[in-house]
């Protein structure tokens, strides 16, 4: 755990579960300095699907990265097709926001035969939201969200005390 920051970011997980009832992490591998990373996400981040057992098995998460992080996740080859200026924002300023998507989900056509990361038994994709195609895909062995519910409901999202005290906190508000 000393290598991981998961001391930094295991109380961001634990106020956002206590209070608005439900919280999420992604566990992503940094293979250059060989740890785990984790990721707690802003509630207004992501939106979830169950499976038929009723467990999260979905995750669609929309959030910002400067030009900077989407040329060293993706590399400039990459985001041409979507960015015909890339080299000249970035070269104005590296620290411009774009929107992205990472979309998590099971894959359908999954082969245990095959070593690929394209066939694991969850897909993973990168796209901008108004691209005209995928950026990344590949996939992982388990799903790389750890999803928490105060109180679970039916649909994925919990419901904690922050959320059953929303009506008073907006009538106390105006």
């Amino acid at each position: 755990f000393l290598r991981l920051n998961f001391y930094d970011e295991q109380p961001v997980f634990y106020r956002d579960g206590g209070s608005v009832g439900c919280a999420n992490k992604y566990v992503e591998e940094d293979v250059r300095r060989g740890r785990l990373v984790i990721t707690t996400l802003h509630p207004r981040e992501y939106v979830v699907a169950l499976d038929a057992m009723g467990n999260v098995d979905t995750e669609f998460r929309t959030y910002k990265l400067t030009l900077k992080q989407l040329k060293e996740k993706f590399g400039e080859d990459a985001l041409k097709e979507d960015m015909p200026n890339f080299k000249q924002s970035f070269e104005k300023n590296p620290y411009e926001e774009k929107e992205i998507v990472h979309a998590v989900l099971p894959r359908a056509d999954y082969d245990p035969g095959k070593k690929d990361n394209k066939n694991k038994p969850w897909g993973s994709f990168w796209y901008f939201p108004s691209g005209k195609r995928v950026l990344l895909e590949s996939g992982f062995e388990h799903f790389p969200f750890i999803h928490w519910q105060f109180n679970r409901g039916n649909d994925g999202y919990g419901y904690g005390p922050g959320h059953e005290a929303y009506v008073e906190i907006m009538l106390a508000n105006q």
